[in-house]
């Protein structure tokens, strides 16, 4: 029994050192796996949107990767242009581009549309139902900007003509391209005259100028019993400054402060030279006025001078401000035809004297204007006319001395229009002897010619 049981032993003894087979029992590590191909990536420097500048766009992918791209819509392959540097974007441009690395792997085609868009929202309206605050509508007085370009932002600025003024502002955006409505409690202001400003802005910022508005608060008055109608014109506008003090004068003397307007319309506004006109806030300074509109072919503009005394002109130009017609008479009326579609800047200035004028802006057809004054009209854009010459005669005279000076000239039949002694004169030669000889015996005896550099343009062309 002992040797059967030391034989057992010895065999587990053997069983237990022979396994494995003499070897190592560790496992053996597999060879590392490859890195799996990853395709390459691109981004631009600017996402897609509305812009009112050009855009430079740089484009960047993954490292060893090259970058093809195209600007006409098309999806881009490794045929199409390659990225070397930054795009410069100035219209309206769909970018596509695409990223292809070393290997042949591509990103996916990215997509960006830029509108590149420089032109403010013009042609609209800041209206009310009432230009007369009352007790009655203070509380909720009414507003509506018209005809405003969709999906613009909107700022309404309303303040009183108080010493320290009470003002309320509005911003929104245009939902409602033909008419949006805003309500105002106005029932703190102060009584007197009220003013209201618009400005529209666009997606690519453009900024349009600001729509005045003229408002008169009334407070509690009355009750009146009014018969009988009145009929404002529709499109009735107001220069934005003028002499009266009770207003708050708003800028338009240059390009750059230029006042919006809209035609059809008529507009009521005021200029002078400095040192002229009634005492008010433009009497030492002068002033002159500039009006920004889109005209249509065919639309005729009518400026109307208020005063006998004064002498107003008009100058017509593009938007790019160049000068394209003039109307430089000495009447009352001033006329401009329009003859190309297009924004356009107006220029009302005074060549002599202080007035108020209407401006009239819309179709030939419905303005009217007699043949007399359409003849009577000079301008710097008319044919030159030898022997001919425009003079005035010397302010520091007496008037009764102007006028025979004036009277004298007429008798020898060299004045060619019938125009008050205080005013430019058309003069007409008969030979170029006379021209000489007589102009010198203007200018020593009885006048002077201007040197005003608005009217330089009229004297060169007569």
């Amino acid at each position: 029994m002992r040797f059967l049981k030391l034989a057992e032993f010895a065999v587990v003894i053997l069983l237990f050192s022979g396994c494995g087979g003499g070897g190592s029992n560790t496992p053996s590590t597999p060879p590392p796996a490859a890195t799996p191909a990853v395709a390459p990536t691109v981004a631009a420097s600017v996402s897609g949107g509305a812009f009112n500048t050009t855009q430079s766009v740089t484009l960047t992918a993954t490292a060893g990767a090259n970058i093809f791209f195209t600007t006409d819509s098309s999806t881009p392959d490794n045929t199409s242009n390659r990225y070397t540097a930054p795009i410069n974007i100035s219209t309206d441009t769909v970018l596509s581009f695409i990223a292809i690395g070393s290997t042949g792997l591509r990103s996916q085609v990215i997509r960006q549309t830029y509108i590149i868009d420089t032109v403010a929202p013009m042609n609209h309206a800041l209206a009310t139902a009432t230009a007369v605050i009352s007790a009655s509508n203070e509380a909720s007085f009414s507003l509506s900007i018209e005809n405003a370009e969709l999906g613009t932002t909107y700022r309404i600025v309303v303040e009183d003509s108080a010493p320290s003024p009470n003002e309320i502002v509005r911003t929104g955006r245009i939902v409602n391209a033909s008419s949006t409505s805003i309500q105002l409690d106005l029932s703190t202001f102060a009584n007197g005259r009220v003013s209201a400003s618009l400005v529209l802005t666009d997606a690519a910022g453009n900024s349009s100028p600001a729509f005045f508005l003229a408002l008169t608060k009334t407070g509690s008055l009355g009750p009146f019993n009014v018969n009988g109608s009145v009929r404002i014109s529709p499109g009735t506008q107001i220069d934005s400054d003028v002499n009266d003090t009770t207003t708050t004068i708003v800028n338009n003397d240059s390009f750059t402060e230029a006042q919006q307007i809209f035609s059809p319309g008529m507009l009521g506004g005021y200029v002078n030279l400095p040192n002229s006109g009634e005492s008010g806030h433009l009497d030492i300074s002068g002033d002159e006025d500039f009006f920004f509109l889109e005209l249509a072919n065919n639309d005729q503009i009518i400026l109307t001078i208020g005063e006998d005394s004064a002498d107003l002109d008009i100058e017509l130009y593009d938007s790019t401000r160049v000068l394209v017609d003039d109307s430089l008479g000495v009447g009352n009326t001033e006329v401009i035809d329009v003859t190309t579609s297009g924004n356009y800047f107006i220029r009302v200035f005074a060549f002599s004297g202080a007035s108020n004028y209407v401006l009239n802006v819309g179709q030939r057809a419905g303005l009217s204007v007699s043949s007399s004054d359409q003849n009577g009209r000079l301008s710097s854009f008319d044919d030159f006319i030898p022997n001919q010459a425009v003079f005035q005669l010397d302010g520091n005279k007496p008037i009764a001395q102007m006028q025979a000076n004036l009277n004298s000239l007429k008798s020898q039949g060299l004045i060619m229009a019938n125009v008050a002694a205080d005013k430019p004169q058309l003069m007409s030669f008969g030979s170029a002897g006379q021209r000489n000889a007589m102009i010198n015996s203007i200018n020593q005896s009885t006048t002077k010619f201007t040197t005003n550099p608005n009217k330089q343009r009229r004297q060169s062309k007569r």
